[in-house]
């Protein structure tokens, strides 16, 4: 296997992180990388963690082409090896019960991400709409649309204005008057804001995918992302010298999604860590980023990150040591 890979965002050399796996499906290496292999045609592959030096994006070889693991067939691959893998489960069965407390310590979670993801793009965002009729919003690989649902009910209420949301998503396995395509989206008018929440780690080239959307984003209109802090999982890879197929295809420092938006050719680009994030109600901690389309100085604030994302891991891993510890002990 070549050792010369490359980083599809900064074109750099990557560095091995981990060994050459001999990855076969009687190895049972976990469901997501059995159900990744099923639907890739794959009955073995050799696989390895990479790094590129330069954004510190680190990336799961060999590349394919993600969109095989969506749409019908993608569904009911993962619900046969997850139940296969967790008998007596059912995949995505949602639970008719209300437990209060549950869900409303889920929906504080959710409000909390939303808090510093309002924040975050309140203190960094400059553009100026006049005379605007409608908002438009433009939600990218976005699933059942739940985020863009979120800000369309908050710019709703806030400015008194009418919010339109549309969904694009790669498969037609879901539909509704939401849910476009590229053909549609060629005969509508441009949007304010596009989203890409917890889309960008399934496709191996993130630079490509913003680039389609752009077309569809007004002059000055706001890119907005977020993936997720996948550091813990890089140095799980690492320890355990072994790495599976996955759904998330690569995982994005803070460094590699600026990198990203700046390649992309996006200005007055930000990022920044959110620790206190969710997904659906589950912590989890993500990076954020926003960029603006149209004329104006890029922000060169990669120049610092470097150094930052070091001193960031360390805390990261302290962090993460140190609750499970007092998780342990209570």
């Amino acid at each position: 296997m070549r050792d010369n890979f490359s980083c599809n965002i900064c074109s750099k050399n990557t560095i091995r992180l981990t060994p050459i796996y001999k990855n076969s499906e009687l190895n049972r290496l976990g469901w997501e990388n059995d159900s990744t292999m099923k639907l890739l045609g794959l009955e073995e592959v050799e696989t390895q963690l990479r790094i590129c030096p330069k954004c510190l994006h680190s990336i799961i070889f060999p590349r394919f082409d993600s969109k095989q693991l969506y749409g019908e067939r993608g569904a009911k691959v993962r619900k046969d090896i997850y139940e296969s893998y967790f008998p007596g489960t059912i995949y995505g069965e949602k639970s008719n019960s209300l437990n209060f407390k549950q869900v409303f310590s889920k929906m504080s979670n959710e409000t909390l991400r939303s808090y510093h993801m309002m924040s975050f793009i309140a203190k960094r965002a400059r553009a100026t709409f006049k005379e605007v009729k409608e908002i438009r919003i433009l939600d990218w690989g976005g699933g059942d649309g739940y985020v863009s649902e979120m800000y369309s009910n908050l710019l709703k209420a806030i400015t008194g204005l009418p919010v339109v949301s549309f969904v694009y998503d790669y498969t037609d396995w879901k539909s509704d008057s939401s849910r476009v395509g590229i053909e549609n989206l060629k005969h509508m008018d441009t949007f304010h804001l596009v989203i890409f929440s917890h889309v960008l780690e399934h496709t191996h080239d993130p630079v490509a995918t913003i680039k389609t959307a752009l077309p569809f984003l007004k002059d000055d209109g706001l890119i907005v992302c977020e993936v997720p802090d996948e550091r813990l999982q890089i140095v799980r890879a690492v320890l355990k010298r072994k790495v599976g197929l996955h759904y998330h295809v690569a995982h994005f420092s803070r460094l590699s999604l600026h990198k990203t938006l700046e390649k992309v050719g996006l200005s007055k680009i930000y990022t920044s860590y959110q620790y206190s994030s969710s997904y659906r109600g589950s912590r989890i901690s993500c990076i954020a980023g926003i960029a603006q389309k149209g004329m104006g100085a890029i922000n060169i604030q990669s120049n610092s990150l470097k150094l930052y994302e070091a001193f960031s891991l360390i805390l990261f891993l302290a962090k993460k040591i140190l609750s499970k510890i007092f998780k342990d002990r209570s």
